[in-house]
């Protein structure tokens, strides 16, 4: 397949469809894919005959592989397909529609865990900004009314490689070109992010480390950028006598896109060559990174995805929440060393009184897990702190105030007690708050690449929407 899919065009193919397990048993259908709501398989008619798919449909939902062959020749392989409807009429042909969670165009693969992938690319919004290479050139000649354009794509660039998947992170730039009518050219830069493993890998494992690198494109630019497009490369396919290319397969499925209000031509917080100018190994320390905070850096790129879609509450809830955790998977600060909290709480537990009721006892017991942890203000305050000797007292604006408003409006959202009602923001300061966490976490987060906080703070301050908050000093309802 020379022409790659885009993962936001919808299609419908014609096709025969079976089993991998029963190759023969071939049954007409569509399969149609939308980006929004993913793949949909419908067959007219079913596997193994009409009992064999009532009595699946009675089994409950077990997902399946299917394979099938388009009209125009594309293999396609249904995975963790599961039936969404059926049909069955008497007299009549049975009709049944399956969903599937991935679409792959251009193989007949068994399973997402099959590992037959020598490389992978992915191409994905944000990435031409963050990547920033140039392939066009223009040169005027002494005919003032002539001018020579240079197309020379950039040779591919090696991102860095990561010991710990084994494996080169690699951008390409390639240019595409046709000609719509005599004397005029189209020419499409398209940028990819390539991983290359030292031995074959499954889809699963592509799409995994993929989407390691995807969070960082995201977290040097600010935004959620959705994939456009991947492609995996398989083994070598013989075209012809001595004609050999590597097997391309396409990867579709359902993308959530989240209701973006940065433009997307706003500058990168970093570009690629300004992290490698940083940190010459800022992939294998990010690839590290990811691993360390990864509940932490999920909370926060759940924010910056959904915010807008989000309940006001709900997407404080995370992002407050992810600058919580983000402290607890970076630092081991505790209140008092194990051993001194461990006679504490044992001297604690001997002094609850016998003749309370046992889940009252158990309650105080639990009440002691977590004592030895640090409060939230506690955590809120060792991150400020490790701030200010690059943004000063009240990074982004985080004050004394401020950090009230944080702690308050988190323990109302979380309990809603009526005490808290008062003290606890609503509607746009809460959106403000939730939205000055976010540089607040990218402040954190960045320093611990190797990268120079003062020289991060720079960075930061190219972005209008990630400055310091503008809260009303007093809460209202």
């Amino acid at each position: 397949m020379a022409q790659e899919l885009d993962v936001d065009e919808a299609f419908l193919h014609e096709g025969y469809w079976w089993l991998p397990e029963a190759p023969d048993d071939q049954i007409a259908g569509t399969i149609e894919y939308d980006p929004d709501t993913g793949a949909e398989l419908r067959l007219l008619g079913t596997f193994g005959g009409p009992m064999h798919a009532i009595a699946l449909a009675m089994a409950g939902a077990k997902y399946q592989t299917i394979h099938g062959v388009t009209a125009d020749g594309k293999p396609i392989s249904l995975l963790k397909a599961l039936v969404k409807s059926s049909q069955f009429n008497a007299p009549g042909i049975p009709r049944v529609t399956y969903m599937g969670l991935w679409l792959i165009v251009g193989r007949h693969i068994l399973s997402i865990d099959e590992p037959v992938f020598t490389a992978s690319w992915s191409d994905f919004d944000g990435l031409d900004a963050w990547l920033n290479r140039q392939a066009f050139q223009r040169t005027f000649l002494d005919n003032p009314r002539q001018e020579l354009l240079t197309i020379t794509p950039p040779s591919d660039w090696v991102l860095g490689r990561v010991e710990a998947i084994d494996a080169e992170v690699v951008a390409r730039t390639r240019v595409d070109t046709t000609e719509e009518r005599q004397k005029r050219h189209v020419a499409i830069l398209r940028n990819q992010i390539g991983l290359k493993p030292s031995s074959p890998q499954s889809l699963m494992w592509h799409t995994d480390q993929l989407h390691v690198v995807n969070r960082l494109v995201e977290l040097c630019t600010g935004r959620h950028l959705p994939y456009r497009t991947i492609r995996l490369i398989g083994g070598d396919v013989e075209l012809g006598p001595g004609v050999i290319i590597p097997e391309t397969i396409d990867v579709l499925f359902a993308r959530r896109r989240g209701r973006e209000r940065t433009k997307s031509a706003d500058e990168p917080i970093y570009t690629a060559a300004e992290l490698l100018n940083g940190n010459p190994n800022i992939m294998s320390a990010w690839f590290a990174l990811n691993d360390k905070l990864r509940p932490a850096l999920d909370l926060l790129f759940t924010v910056v995805a959904s915010r807008y879609d989000l309940y006001t509450d709900v997407a404080f809830l995370l992002a407050a929440q992810a600058w919580e955790v983000f402290h607890r998977l970076s630092s081991t600060t505790a209140l008092v060393p194990k051993a001194e909290f461990n006679a504490a709480r044992k001297a604690v537990e001997e002094a609850i009184p016998l003749n309370i009721s046992n889940v009252l006892r158990d309650r105080f017991k639990s009440m002691l897990t977590f004592a030895n942890e640090p409060s939230l203000r506690q955590r809120l305050d060792a991150t400020i702190a490790d701030l200010q000797p690059a943004y000063g007292a009240a990074p982004f604006g985080f004050d004394e105030e401020a950090l009230k408003q944080v702690v308050n409006s988190r323990n109302y959202y979380t309990h809603y007690t009526s005490k808290l009602r008062a003290k606890a923001l609503v509607g746009a300061p809460l959106m403000e708050l939730t939205r000055g966490i976010i540089p607040l976490l990218f402040a954190l987060i960045l320093p611990m690449l190797d990268l120079d906080p003062n020289q991060v703070r720079q960075h930061l301050g190219r972005r209008r929407d990630l400055g310091p908050l503008n809260l009303p000093r007093t809460a209202t309802r």
